[in-house]
């Protein structure tokens, strides 16, 4: 079984990642930016996500599916000692081959789906897949990626499906870019050489879209920062320096008039620590890993 041990976050480029997701008070967040396939399983409390006009709230036992390069609104209702969740994302090339290896047989999900978390295998197949997350030294990158796929296909199973295909807007674009280093200095002219457009055609393409670049950049460091403050024991002036914030003031100020709470909510009077191994592996992982 998953055990109940502090919050941590694991990841593996090109296949995917995993934490420990939890929250002290019952907030609610706006625009927060998916950039690649996830599901979160709730343990304790629930968690109500807006996409557009649709509505999915998730009790303990539940999960939702979200597709890549989705926007949401997430809200928190705390269990009795706060709300906790395990998260595990997909990169979109680990979809895409499970796509070309099992042809898909169901409509993949538009947006977002809520579905029942522990159905047959699939406890033991995210358990396994998040330890090879966890502990590159003692799983190669195949193990690895056949564990990710051995959870899609338990999710098929449901008839689930995470689209193969990314939205091609110039916003998301921007998001998945931005996303990737959140701490650098994201000017305009960056971007742009990045993604080979002049400055002129970003702003035009992105002002028929209804977006500009300053917004974008501020929802992609307020969306990673929820997430670090929810996933891992990082100090609030370090995650403010990951995301980009040279002040630790500045990042406090910038995220309350996002959200309408300070930063320091979101852990309540927990102690933030850190882990070097996931808070899901049993004893015999543990023991392998160290």
């Amino acid at each position: 079984m998953i055990k109940d041990v502090y919050n941590s976050l694991h990841s593996r480029t090109g296949i995917g990642a995993t934490a420990e997701v939890r929250q002290f008070a019952p907030v609610e967040f706006s625009g927060l930016f998916m950039p690649n396939p996830a599901i979160v399983i709730v343990r304790r409390g629930s968690k109500t996500i807006r996409v557009g006009d649709d509505v999915f709230h998730i009790s303990a036992g539940q999960g939702v599916m979200v597709n890549a390069c989705v926007t949401m609104d997430s809200s928190y209702e705390l269990g009795e000692d706060g709300f906790d969740a395990v998260w595990m994302g997909f990169d979109q090339s680990v979809v895409e081959a499970f796509h070309r290896r099992y042809p898909p047989s169901v409509t993949p999900i538009r947006h977002a789906v809520r579905f029942e978390a522990w159905s047959g295998g699939m406890e033991e197949a995210f358990h396994n897949a998040a330890v090879a997350l966890a502990a590159p030294f003692v799983y190669p990158e195949d193990i690895a990626r056949h564990r990710m796929e051995e959870v899609l296909l338990w999710l098929e199973r449901q008839e689930l499906q995470f689209s193969s295909v990314r939205s091609v807007s110039l916003a998301n674009q921007i998001r998945s870019l931005i996303f990737m280093e959140p701490g650098i200095d994201w000017s305009s002219h960056v971007v742009c050489e990045r993604l080979g457009l002049s400055e002129a055609t970003m702003r035009r393409r992105l002002a028929q879209e209804g977006h500009c670049l300053r917004n974008i950049l501020t929802d992609i460091r307020m969306s990673t920062a929820v997430f670090m403050l929810q996933s891992t024991g990082m100090p609030v002036s370090q995650i403010a320096t990951a995301v980009g914030y040279e002040s630790h003031s500045r990042f406090a100020l910038r995220f309350k008039d996002r959200f309408g709470f300070p930063p320091t909510v979101i852990r309540g009077h927990q102690r933030p620590g850190t882990n070097d191994l996931p808070a899901f592996m049993d004893e015999d992982y543990r023991a392998i890993a160290e």
